[in-house]
């Protein structure tokens, strides 16, 4: 169960971020994965919630340390070299983190599954793949040139 494939990751012009963005989009797919089976061995009356829960909450985890990692080493590369617009970028970066902090909390708090489901599968989809052709669009480019 893929949420974005690996094709449909905007390619931009720093190796680094790109490698960042596959194992970002690498670790939600193996949460989507989890959340997805939990789906079906629920609806399936099955016994779901201790074992899929904390492997839920262990990739959830991850992917915010992921995450939050990913945004520190962008915005300090964005204030190393100087990009104009790093005020807005890193809001954004910072805007992301906290809507992410507040998933986890409240998946750890109540287990519902939808919610979870909502944000992994739909809103996040839409923010990340937004967020690479724009601001890390023209973020690699602007050090791509700077770093030479």
């Amino acid at each position: 169960m893929e949420i974005i494939k690996a094709e449909e990751i905007p390619k931009i012009a720093v190796d680094s971020m790109n490698d960042t963005h596959w194992e970002e989009v690498s670790m939600v797919n193996e949460l989507g994965a989890l959340i997805h089976n939990m789906q079906a061995r629920c609806a399936a009356g099955e016994d779901c919630q201790p074992a899929m829960a904390a492997a839920i909450t262990s990739k959830l985890k991850a992917w915010h340390r992921h995450t939050k990692e990913h945004f520190e080493r962008e915005n300090q590369l964005m204030q190393e070299h100087g990009f104009p617009a790093f005020a807005v970028h890193s809001q954004a970066h910072q805007t992301a983190l906290e809507r992410l902090e507040q998933v986890v909390h409240e998946w750890e708090e109540n287990r519902k599954l939808e919610a979870l489901h909502d944000y992994c599968f739909k809103v996040w989809p839409d923010w990340f793949l937004q967020h690479v052709q724009t601001m890390d669009f023209v973020t690699a480019r602007f050090l791509q040139m700077r770093m030479k």
